[in-house]
Parts: C-alpha cells; sequence; structure tokens
C-alpha cells in the first residue's frame, strides 16, 4: 500500500532514531510469539535487522493456534503475543492476564463472505434455515454474529458449522455448506472453485485489527514497557525497510511461514498497517487512546460475543488496553 506523507515522516523519524539507539543502550531479550502468516512489519525488521538495531533481541517462536499462545503467555513462556485483538479480548474474559499493546495492521479487506456455487444472497436474513462456517470463536465468526444481529436473524435459524478455514474451503467448494467466512488465500481458493463472494468485510464496515497482547505483569515492569516500546519502533521501521526494498522481507516470510513472495505480496498491499504514531492519535481505528480507536472495537466485539455465547461474563473493557509502551515509542 502506499503511505501518506504524514505516515512516511513518522517511518523515517524511527529509522533516524534506530541510528541513535544502536550501540547506545543494553539489548533487552524478547520472546515474541508469532503466527504464520505475512506480517510484513514483522518480518521486514527480523530481514533488515531491525530489533537489534533499536536494542532489543528477539527470538521468534512459531504459533499455529490462538489457545497454545494464550497458553504460553499466561505461564510467561513467551512475552509478546501476536494475533487478532478481538480473539485476545475473549480470552481475557476467561482468565487471560494479558494486555493488548499495539496495533499492527487491519485484515479485513482480506476477509470476505463466500455462497457455495449456485447459490444466491440477497441480504443476510436469506441464510435462515441454512448452513455457514467460520472457525469457532475467531473474528470470522464475529462478523457473521454481527451481520446476523443487524438483520434480525436469528441464531437458531442459522446451522453454524464450527470448521478451521482449510476445511471450511473444503465445505463450501464440495457444496457441504452454504455459505462460509474466510480469509485470504482461501478466499481466492475458494472463488477459483466455483465459490461466489458476496461481502467484504471491510467494505461493510468491518474491523479485523491485529497485533501484539503483552503478559500483564511483564509490560507493567520497566523492563517491559521499554521493550515494547522498542518492539513498535523497530516495526514502524520495517514498513519503510518494505517499502524501499521488498525482497529480504518477501523471503523472510516465505522462510519462516511457507508462503510464497506472490501470495504474500498481494496480502501485503491489501492490508492497512498501522504506525506507532497511529497508536496514539486520537480519531485512528489503530488508536489505542482515542474513542474511535481499540476501545470501540472492544465494545463491538463484547455486545457480540455476549449475544452469541462466545463469552460469559464481561471483560476489562479499554482497562484490557495499556498505551504506555506505545506513547513512550512515539515520544
Amino acid at each position: 500500500m502506499k503511505f501518506n506523507a504524514f505516515k512516511s515522516a513518522t517511518i523515517g523519524a524511527m529509522t533516524v532514531l534506530a541510528g541513535a539507539c544502536a550501540g547506545q543502550e543494553a539489548m533487552i531479550e524478547v520472546n515474541y510469539g508469532y503466527l504464520p502468516v505475512p506480517t510484513m512489519p514483522l518480518f521486514a525488521a527480523e530481514a533488515h535487522g531491525l530489533f537489534e538495531d533499536f536494542g532489543v533481541d528477539v527470538t521468534l517462536i512459531k504459533f499455529t493456534s490462538g489457545p497454545a499462545q494464550f497458553q504460553s503467555l499466561q505461564a510467561g513462556s513467551i512475552d509478546l503475543a501476536q494475533g487478532a485483538l478481538a480473539a485476545f479480548y475473549m480470552a481475557s474474559t476467561r482468565g487471560l492476564e494479558a494486555k493488548w499493546v499495539y496495533n499492527i495492521g487491519d485484515a479485513s479487506a482480506i476477509s470476505g463472505l463466500v455462497l457455495s456455487k449456485g447459490s444466491s444472497l440477497e441480504s443476510y436474513a436469506d441464510l435462515a434455515d441454512q448452513s455457514i462456517t467460520a472457525p469457532p470463536g475467531s473474528i470470522l465468526h464475529l462478523f457473521h454474529v454481527s451481520q446476523a444481529m443487524d438483520a434480525e436473524l436469528d441464531f437458531d435459524r442459522v446451522d453454524f458449522v464450527p470448521l478451521p478455514p482449510p476445511q471450511a474451503v473444503s465445505a463450501i467448494q464440495n457444496g457441504n455448506v452454504d455459505a462460509a467466512w474466510l480469509w485470504e488465500p482461501l478466499l481466492s481458493i475458494a472463488e477459483a472453485n466455483g465459490a461466489v463472494q458476496v461481502s467484504n468485510a471491510s467494505e461493510i464496515g468491518l474491523h479485523d485489527v491485529f497485533g501484539l497482547a503483552a503478559g500483564g505483569e511483564w509490560v507493567e515492569s520497566e523492563e517491559g514497557r521499554d521493550a515494547v516500546a522498542r518492539v513498535s519502533r523497530a516495526l514502524t521501521a520495517g514498513i519503510e525497510a518494505y517499502e524501499q526494498d521488498p525482497g529480504p522481507t518477501l523471503a523472510k516470510i516465505e522462510e519462516m511461514t511457507g508462503i510464497k513472495p506472490e501470495l504474500a505480496q498481494s496480502v501485503i498491499a491489501r492490508t492497512n498497517w498501522a504506525t506507532v504514531t497511529d497508536q496514539v492519535a486520537e480519531s485512528n481505528v489503530f488508536s489505542l487512546t482515542g474513542p474511535e480507536g481499540s476501545g470501540a472495537i472492544i465494545d463491538w466485539v463484547e455486545d457480540r460475543a455476549l449475544a452469541a455465547g462466545l463469552i460469559n461474563a464481561t471483560g476489562a473493557g479499554v482497562d484490557f488496553l495499556n498505551p504506555g509502551p506505545a506513547q513512550m515509542a512515539a515520544q
């Protein structure tokens, strides 16, 4: 994607700051749990040595599911965990002791609703007495819940079939379900095999914000706050590094996730990436402090998750957010 001048200036400032920090501060060790998806700022920072430039020694630990990350974060075996804001907030209502510290991006433009070949849908209410699939407890599940609520569609009138994404693709292609919420690249795979996309999450005003959760006690410590601030600066600088030379980042993505460069570039181009400045802006979906940012998304998540029985109790609300490291990074 192309970045506006304000973001470019912010990223440029991060690059200058990296040069000033290099070699002047003791390195802080951070265990970072990541998912095998093309998170451009992360892999750009890794490929270009930006974590080291900002004084943080990052060990990347691969996870393939949210629950495994939650357990490791709770146990203290990782310091940071990357995933969806909605998923981590719902986990916090079930006892996960963590704080949300950084928004990396919004993947809603690569999320959508597809129908099986030959199906039609004039409104979401038309799913009454039909079947739909999404990964259970995911942001895609919440997209289904939200659309059903807006259409005043009784949840009991829809046969919800909980499937992991690869199985969901097979189900929609084989006509075993009538509709499916999917992410890329599975969205394109389903369409190539006859499914028809009818909704794009971004175009209908939904947000799939993802970023970093930190261990609650760790991020409250001076070292933890400093570490997250350094990681945040490196992620912002990674955006400019990718813009200037995408090759090393794409190679790192393929090495660590198995995703080929052409597909990675397509996903990266359609994802809205966030900078350090975005975290502290007032009118921004990525804001950790403003009324239109993460707090509003948490309210949206809680309302729909309670309605669908995905959580049984309210959580900490905006207190789940810890903007301190981002504010430190933005100074």
